[in-house]
């Protein structure tokens, strides 16, 4: 049988580490790459900052996963539940929370979390531009407001998701009052 083309597209003749390097330092920028033969213009320059792309890759209703793992008791008294923001969650995440013995409760991206009871919430990270997820941003808002006042004032929307999650780095922390933690990837 004949192989065919899969049709994907590499580069060849340059110093794969020096563009690597590069892209590190400046952060990522957008490129494209013209096949030979082809004119620059006959190629399509696609800006992924002008997409919501997380809305793209989060699922569309909410997902229960319950760990058969022995059970971590909640501040009600039955086993802990954990809402997990899917921003473009990897299954490895969830795999973590299931050998800890939660019960997962995974929500697309502009669910209101807030109506949903838990004894934890876990915003995942995920592909983009951030500030494309209002809703997001406006129910985490409504969260910290429940939380805690003072964390509110301090860490507005640009810093939790423009400047710690700019070149690929995660925010990590954890909030507790009332018996309830969030956690920022």
């Amino acid at each position: 049988m004949p192989r065919r083309p899969l049709q994907v597209p590499g580069i060849y003749g340059i110093d794969t580490r020096a563009l690597t390097k590069h892209i590190r330092d400046q952060g990522a920028m957008l490129g494209k790459i013209v096949p030979a033969g082809m004119a620059d213009a006959q190629v399509v320059q696609v800006d992924p900052n002008t997409i919501n792309l997380v809305q793209q890759v989060s699922l569309t209703a909410p997902q229960l996963f319950v760990s058969h793992a022995p059970p971590r008791i909640g501040r009600n008294g039955k086993r802990m539940r954990i809402v997990a923001v899917d921003c473009g969650i990897k299954a490895n995440i969830i795999r973590y929370f299931m050998a800890k013995g939660v019960e997962l409760l995974l929500v697309p991206w502009d669910h209101d979390f807030n109506k949903e009871e838990y004894d934890g919430l876990f915003i995942s990270n995920g592909p983009g531009d951030p500030t494309k997820c209002q809703a997001t941003i406006q129910h985490l808002r409504t969260a910290l407001t429940q939380v805690c006042i003072g964390l509110y004032t301090i860490l507005p929307s640009p810093i939790l998701y423009g400047v710690w999650h700019k070149k690929g780095r995660s925010v990590g922390g954890r909030i507790l009052r009332n018996g309830r933690a969030i956690v920022l990837q």
